[in-house]
């Protein structure tokens, strides 16, 4: 099964890039990173596929070749990871 991965837009206009790069680094067993292509959408989502991941503490990066996103770190056992607008949790 494959890990699915989605990214809102962070910008509304034409030079949204058509993919970026999505990176998971594991810091401590370098043979389990992962690197996928994401595509953007015609709704300016862009999605992507990668081989699963072992539970653990990822680094998570979204980049392309002109600039990289913030990145973050997730834990546990990652289904699909989700960048976006913050939204409040109920």
């Amino acid at each position: 099964r494959s890990s699915a991965w989605s990214r809102t837009p962070v910008c509304a206009d034409a030079a949204a890039p058509a993919s970026v790069r999505a990176k998971l680094t594991n810091a401590t067993r370098a043979g389990n990173d992962r690197v996928a292509t994401l595509e953007r959408g015609a709704d300016g989502v862009y999605t992507g596929r990668m081989a699963p991941v072992p539970p653990g503490r990822w680094l998570v990066s979204i980049e392309t070749d002109a600039w990289r996103l913030p990145t973050v770190e997730a834990g546990g056992a990652l289904q699909e990871v989700r960048l976006g607008t913050a939204r409040a949790v109920d």
